[in-house]
């Protein structure tokens, strides 16, 4: 926890070193940890509003997700709806292979004690009226024990019914001097090589939602993002009209996979059979924020900006962060720049209406995929002039979950997301002071 703490506070003082600046070259030795807000508030904060008091916002219950703005009397002033969804659409590039099952193999797991064979006959009638002895299917076996099988018609007492029938059944009963067993039976499937057979396009696409607002006030004491709201007045002009912030989304190398894989039996959590599958080719195939648009709650188009320096911020969770300091607001977005994880500041003239990118402070501990599922893998890189001996993962909690020791001079390390909370973990280089990333695991 105390490891935690402290890179928050760290993180703090390097993100009003580098916001304070105007000229200087920034140099940061820890990317800006500025929070992860699971939680909408309730509110417009007073200072994005027309008359700097704080509006009361809620959903409706509509498939448009409506946003509902009150005034401090409970009186409904706005209802924002962004009409017909709009979607990033794009096109990605899949190797296409195959492969056959080359065997399987049963594993016999006795489960009860014996019992004669006629009281397992009654037992049987008890528990399905409908069963009859015409239903067994037995074998002998070479050491003169009997199979016994059930001729059932339930499709869930066989492995894998809709591939291979009957042919397996999931539990059978071993006979044997006139005592009956039951076994519970499990398989394994063993595939030959993976081969190649041809390419596809698949065509994809992205709901664009509203962006979330991430507040963090400095005037008022914030230190990190804890809640986003999603409309605004004042954020970046000076009328009564409402704003929201819709992506620009991209291909990248890296981001968000906007897509989820399946590999096991939902019912069983047995062996899944994968005789086919494709494979993502694209170079670049990741869904990234390249830019944002504000839109009037008319729908009109009031500001736009484009990343530059081939910066793409991380799609997903998809934030602004708001940072304010005196009279001066800035927005801070994570993100990306030639493989490097980067933080943009841009600076809001709430006047004139103006954006302009004024800071991109470096990182020295990249980690990918960002996102993950707990079947992948994450990859951990330093920076050439890193000297961290340790690699420690902390989750939401502020708990420490995971220690990899790294050897001298070893600036990558690979390990399973498999045991890893769920949520937001906060990776660390132990021995370069503030080094630290996040990562979703979901």
């Amino acid at each position: 926890m105390n490891t935690l703490k402290q890179l928050i506070i760290t993180a703090c003082i390097l993100l009003l070193s580098a916001i304070s600046v105007t000229h200087a070259q920034i140099k940061a030795i820890g990317q800006l940890d500025m929070g992860y807000p699971e939680r909408i508030a309730l509110s417009i904060p007073k200072e994005f509003t027309y008359r700097n008091t704080p509006m009361l916002t809620l959903y409706d219950d509509t498939e448009e997700r409506n946003l509902l703005i009150y005034d401090d009397d409970i009186n409904l002033v706005k209802t924002i709806n962004m009409g017909q969804v709009k979607t990033f659409n794009y096109q990605l590039i899949l190797q296409d292979e195959e492969r056959e099952i080359d065997s399987i193999k049963a594993v016999e797991q006795p489960l009860y004690g014996q019992t004669t064979y006629t009281v397992w006959l009654v037992n049987q009638e008890n528990l399905d009226p409908t069963f009859d002895e015409s239903q067994l299917i037995i074998t002998k076996e070479a050491n003169g024990d009997s199979l016994i099988r059930i001729n059932s018609e339930n499709p869930n007492d066989y492995f894998h019914h809709n591939f291979f029938g009957k042919k397996y059944h999931r539990v059978y009963y071993r006979c044997f001097k006139g005592q009956v067993v039951t076994c519970l039976i499990t398989y394994t499937i063993d595939y030959t090589e993976w081969h190649i057979t041809g390419t596809h396009v698949e065509n994809r696409q992205s709901e664009l939602r509203r962006l979330k607002l991430c507040n963090i006030n400095l005037n008022n004491g914030d230190g990190r993002a804890n809640y986003y709201f999603e409309a605004s007045q004042t954020l970046f002009n000076d009328d009564e009209a409402f704003e929201y912030i819709i992506p620009k989304y991209t291909l990248a190398t890296e981001g968000f996979d906007d897509y989820y894989s399946v590999t096991e039996d939902p019912i069983y959590g047995e062996q899944s059979i994968v005789t086919q599958r494709s494979t993502v080719i694209s170079e670049k195939s990741k869904l990234a924020l390249a830019g944002f648009q504000v839109v009037s709650s008319n729908g009109t188009i009031v500001k736009e900006l484009n990343f530059e320096e081939e910066f793409t911020a991380n799609a997903n969770p998809s934030c602004i962060y708001i940072i304010s300091i005196g009279e001066k607001t800035y927005l801070a977005f994570d993100g990306q720049k030639n493989g490097k994880s980067q933080t943009m500041f841009y600076r809001i003239n709430r006047k004139t209406a103006d954006i302009k990118k004024v800071k991109m402070a470096p990182a020295r501990l990249t980690a990918f995929p960002t996102v993950a599922n707990h079947s992948e893998n994450i990859t951990v890189e330093l920076d050439k002039d890193s000297k961290a001996h340790e690699i420690t993962i902390i989750n939401s909690m502020g708990q420490l979950t995971k220690r990899i020791p790294l050897l001298k001079g070893q600036k990558r390390v690979t390990f399973p997301a498999q045991g890893l909370a769920s949520g937001l973990n906060i990776i660390h280089a132990a021995g370069d002071k503030t080094s630290s990333c996040k990562i979703i695991i979901r």
